[in-house]
């Protein structure tokens, strides 16, 4: 809309169609709005996106990937926030980094650890498969290891993101250290025992009150609401009302 009055031309709708399809101009679609932004400036910007995630991989070596949100450090002049979103699907679609569910790596990254850490990252992993369906918090698991509670906490997500650990839904998010305080993890192997007991005890289309599944599976509430939320999550569980029964359609969480 701005385009002919400050180039001067008529109708700047073809102009801007031609520099796109030349590849002068990159056209972002932005919830609905489209926006558009010379070809060079794109790729200084893509090229500071890559910069800022090679520093914060440096800055936190234990992680394999890091929360897209967190770039946005880097970024506090670029608006619309969601355009950083683009540019990293722009990069992933190139081959340049790694993008999964708001996370980005870069593709050659491997996560660093020293080996006090790697010890203990597989002594927490111990914890959490034998623990089964009744981990600790992470508040309790720091306890036990007599380890701060910001390594612990660091060393859960990047069992996450090793597909080791699922991380269950936050009680109560609305305060932020409680909720990591009280966070819980489950390993791997107890979330295929989960499903496969879930399958057998309450196939569908039986369905079920978070009570119920406390009672069948020996859980209180600390355990059921936070294991039914994360079922409903991933998709295996469909909720109406106080009532769940599995999803047909999505048996296995994603």
């Amino acid at each position: 809309a701005e385009l002919p009055q400050r180039a001067g031309v008529a109708n700047g709708v073809p102009v801007v169609d031609r520099l796109v399809a030349s590849g002068k101009l990159c056209s972002f679609d932005l919830k609905g709005s489209p926006r558009w932004l010379h070809r060079e400036v794109v790729e200084l910007l893509e090229a500071r996106l890559l910069e800022s995630l090679q520093l914060e991989h440096q800055a936190d070596p234990m992680r394999a990937n890091i929360p897209l949100g967190r770039l946005r450090r880097h970024f506090v002049a670029l608006e619309p926030p969601e355009l950083l979103a683009q540019l990293a699907l722009r990069l992933s679609n190139a081959g340049a980094l790694k993008l999964d569910n708001g996370f980005v790596a870069l593709p050659e990254w491997q996560p660093q650890f020293s080996a006090q850490q790697y010890e203990l990252l597989s002594q927490i992993l111990l914890i959490y498969e034998q623990a089964g369906l009744t981990p600790p918090t992470v508040s309790e698991l720091a306890d036990k290891l007599t380890k701060p509670l910001h390594e612990v906490e660091s060393l859960l997500e990047v069992a996450v993101s090793r597909s080791e650990l699922v991380r269950l839904p936050d009680k109560d998010p609305r305060d932020a250290k409680a909720a990591l305080r009280a966070r819980l993890y489950m390993h791997n192997a107890a979330q295929q025992q989960l499903l496969t007991r879930l399958m057998t005890e309450f196939p569908e289309p039986v369905e079920w009150t978070v009570s119920q599944f406390g009672e069948e599976f020996g859980l209180s509430r600390k355990y059921a609401i936070p294991l039914c939320s994360y079922l409903d999550q991933t998709g295996v569980t469909s909720r109406i009302g106080d009532l769940r029964k599995l999803n047909p359609t999505n048996p296995n969480p994603t």
